[in-house]
């Protein structure tokens, strides 16, 4: 494992330059609060400048693990964590939902107790749209008929659908905002998680250096320096542009040697199911691999030495068919060569001898 110590110097200028109301901290107070989002308002969090600084963040941590950990499977990481995440916003609306539906529940219960409370004869006779009050049924009625209302009646319903197309445009995108900050956050908090150790020793260093003279300082730099230099040296060593194999020693292998071998020529295998064999050595030895006798198990041939250098299924079935026709020319077969002689010196084969017996031409004793 590589390690390094993680760098967060622009993400902290970032973050105290551009977003505003953020309580001021020094570097190491930074570090170990990168993932305290629960004291920042709302209000600052939908903010332009902090979506993109918390992005940022995101983005340079899932960056600095794929240079810690080369070996380790990102993808699969990053799957994890977004199955996670979504797990969690399921369960987050599931208990939204159930707080919206008591709270409806409730305010229904409080809206049927005060219309037991009120006048049902003035609520019946009140037009809403117009705010009118009628003293009869009669003039109720006229008024609910006229053209007056009927045209107030249309004006707000067209008002109210309005409303609602707006007011739930303007929530779903709030809603995808929001989603985008909660998702931003939850990065961080699981890749702090994961590089804890190396931020722990950042930390130290920190600490370390702060604690060291002028001269001990300036011989950490020149110490720092060289080991930059040593592996911008060994980058360079390593420089292979012909995708030249590598040694035992962790070098390509000289070029007149990969030459030699015919490591640059591929052979394809049909049977192994199009796989590539790199140089003629490897060709010869994958015919004895899991692979090609595979293969050669899926076609119900035999993996004999017959069968070496034979990469395509159509010879393979063709030479399988030749070998069983040759098989069956040098064997022994009794019915026509197995031979039977009687008393006057004939001499039958087998099957001659069985038709003649059928006719009753031949001795039945004869055997």
């Amino acid at each position: 494992m590589y390690t390094s110590n993680i760098n967060l110097n622009d993400n902290k200028s970032l973050l105290s330059s551009n977003v505003d109301n953020i309580v001021k901290m020094d570097y190491l107070e930074y570090l170990k609060n990168i993932d305290s989002f629960k004291n920042i308002p709302m209000k600052v969090k939908k903010t332009k400048e902090y979506i993109e600084y918390i992005k940022n963040l995101a983005k340079y941590l899932k960056e600095f693990f794929k240079k810690i950990y080369p070996l380790v499977n990102f993808n699969e990481i990053q799957d994890i964590i977004d199955s996670k995440f979504e797990d969690e916003q399921d369960n987050l609306k599931k208990e939204k939902n159930n707080e919206k539906e008591e709270n409806k529940n409730n305010n229904n219960n409080m809206i049927e107790l005060n219309e037991k409370n009120e006048d049902k004869k003035e609520i019946e006779l009140y037009c809403k749209i117009c705010k009118k009050s009628f003293a009869k049924n009669t003039l109720m009625d006229a008024h609910m008929k006229s053209k007056k209302h009927l045209k107030k009646l249309e004006n707000y319903k067209k008002q109210n659908n309005k409303n609602s197309t707006i007011d739930n445009s303007e929530k779903d995108k709030n809603e995808d905002i929001l989603r985008d900050i909660n998702y931003y956050e939850y990065q961080i908090i699981r890749y702090k998680d994961i590089l804890q150790n190396i931020i722990d020793n950042t930390v130290g260093q920190i600490r370390k250096k702060q604690t060291m003279n002028r001269e001990e300082l300036e011989a950490d730099r020149i110490n720092e320096q060289q080991s930059k230099k040593i592996d911008t040296e060994d980058k360079k060593k390593l420089f292979n542009p012909k995708n030249i194999p590598m040694d035992w020693d962790g070098k390509p292998l000289p070029y007149w040697l990969y030459k030699v071998h015919g490591l640059g020529v591929e052979h394809k295998c049909e049977i192994c199911g199009g796989a590539s064999y790199w140089g003629r050595r490897a060709f010869e030895h994958h015919f004895q691999e899991w692979r090609h006798a595979y293969g050669m198990k899926c076609l119900r041939l035999p993996n004999t030495l017959q069968f070496k250098n034979i990469t395509r299924i159509e010879d393979a079935l063709k030479l399988h068919h030749k070998l069983i026709e040759d098989k069956n020319k040098t064997e022994f077969n009794p019915e026509t060569e197995e031979q039977y002689e009687d008393e006057n010196g004939n001499v039958y084969n087998k099957k001659m001898l069985s038709d003649l017996k059928k006719q009753g031409l031949v001795d039945e004793s004869l055997d």
